[in-house]
């Protein structure tokens, strides 16, 4: 039993070694595609502006150096650029991914909250008509308030045990459990 100290309280159980299952490889390779989506957005607006300054000749070049050399050096650059900003957003998850393992924390459930909320944006239609109404379920563990879905707010009491499984190299929280035997 290992007992961890933030601050002055003492707050989990760790249970470590625990084996990643495929649903958890699958929310992290979900959370991959960020890593992946803003280096091609990056590529394709530094293309794009390349391209247009050299097409309506807004950049002084060096006689010696030949427009297609200049839309050459920029795209090699900015595609430098794009591949460092994608390793540097990926590497931790994929170093989870790779090594497939987990942190479970156990923690004590200190709070039940469920509330009425209203999506966003649906009373756009016209005047008169009302939002759209949905129940959010939160439970708050050591003061911090977690959204879950229903089943696990209607699994857990005040006072009993949810266990946080985690992503050891990224800290990503892959998700909250209810039973040990989860995971």
């Amino acid at each position: 039993m290992n007992i961890f100290a933030k601050g002055n309280l003492i707050i989990m159980e760790i249970i470590s070694n625990a084996q990643l299952t495929e649903e958890d490889i699958k929310e992290l390779k979900y959370n991959c595609r960020a890593g992946i989506a803003v280096p091609v957005l990056m590529f394709l607006i530094g293309s794009s502006l390349t391209v247009f300054i050299e097409f309506f000749n807004l950049a002084n070049t060096v006689m010696f150096i030949t427009k297609f050399q200049v839309i050459m050096l920029s795209e090699v650059f900015i595609l430098i650029i794009c591949s460092l900003t994608s390793y540097l957003m990926l590497r931790k998850l994929v170093t989870d991914i790779r090594n497939g393992e987990k942190i479970v924390e156990k923690r004590i459930v200190s709070q039940k909250d469920e509330m009425e909320d209203y999506e966003a944006g649906s009373a756009t239609l016209y005047i008169g008509q009302e939002m759209n109404p949905f129940e959010k379920y939160s439970i708050v563990v050591e003061g911090s308030l977690y959204r879950v879905d229903k089943e696990l707010y209607n699994a857990v009491e005040i006072g009993d045990n949810v266990y946080f499984h985690y992503a050891p190299v990224s800290k990503y929280r892959i998700k909250i459990t209810a039973k040990k035997t989860d995971y």
